[in-house]
Parts: structure tokens; sequence; C-alpha cells
């Protein structure tokens, strides 16, 4: 009997596992030491558009922006040689072939192989980011561009009104 309720709570346990990783809206997955998706939840699917069958197909790397594939490789390399975690950021590719920023969290078990990942979108942000500086770069723009028409604005001021204390100091 306490054999069966043991196991049917480590049934219950894995369940909510593995309802856990199916709702999450974050990218949750799993990859081989070959860079290969060995599992993911539906947030892939949904984020970037590919159907189930290509995420298994290519390697991980291949979804990767070609300016952060170096940097990411160097990342699941240092976690296959020993490091429990990393944590950057890099761009994957939708299927409509715009990209997404996302942050992601590793870790490796060297035993099995494979790298534990999450990542959250933070294309948003990014973009918030951007704007931020844009307009940041554009109010520095506009006082230097007004601090440039004030001392203008003065000297074209200062020279006539030099004369007229002139005169009015010879009255």
């Amino acid at each position: 009997m306490e054999q069966l309720r043991q196991h049917q709570q480590l049934q219950q346990s894995q369940q909510e596992l593995d309802r856990f990783f199916e709702l999450s809206d974050n990218f949750m997955c799993i990859l081989t030491n070959k860079g290969y998706l060995a599992k993911f939840n539906p947030s892939f699917i949904h984020k970037l558009g590919d159907a189930p069958d290509e995420f298994y197909a290519r390697t991980f790397i291949t979804f990767v922006h070609p300016a952060d594939q170096d940097f990411t490789q160097a990342h699941l390399a240092s976690l296959f040689s020993g490091r429990p975690s990393a944590a950057f950021t890099n761009r994957l590719m939708h299927k409509a072939g715009y990209y997404l920023d996302f942050a992601w969290d590793m870790s490796a078990e060297i035993t099995t192989g494979l790298i534990y990942a999450s990542a959250m979108d933070i294309t948003q942000q990014v973009e918030l980011q951007h704007n931020l500086l844009r307009a940041k770069e554009a109010a520095e723009q506009t006082a230097q561009v007004k601090a440039a028409f004030l001392a203008n604005m003065s000297h074209e001021i200062r020279t006539p009104m030099n004369g007229i204390m002139g005169i009015v100091q010879i009255i």
C-alpha cells in the first residue's frame, strides 16, 4: 500500500513538473552536447513560429543571429567544460526572418551531457532601451544647438548694445 502511495505521489510530481514546463511563457529547453534540442516547451513554437520538427532537425545555434553565434557557442562550450551555469543574451530568428532578443540562464549536467536552459523574451525591453538611447542623443543634440544659438544671439545683441552704451556715455 505504501509503495502504491509513493508511486502515485511520484506520478503526480512528474505531472506537475510537466505542466510547469508546458505552461511557462519563458523558453524552457534541454540541449544535447551536440547542440540539438532534446526537449522544449510550446513557447518555442509560439514565439519562433517553426513547427516542432524544425526544432528537432536543426541545431540550436542555427536559430541564433550570426553576430551572436560565437559567444553563444563559447557559453555552451564553457558549460560542458565544467562551468556550472551561464547567463547571457542573444537573438533568435523567427520563422518570418526577424530576430527576437532573449536572456538565457543555462546549467549543464556533465554526466548526462545535457544543458538545461530557460530564456525570457526581452525584445520589448531591448527596443525600449534603444528608443531611450536615441531620445537621449536627440536631447543632447538639441541642447548643443540651443547653446550655440544662445551664444550667437548673445553676441548679436551685445554688438549693437555696445554701440548704444557708447553713445549714451558720450551724451
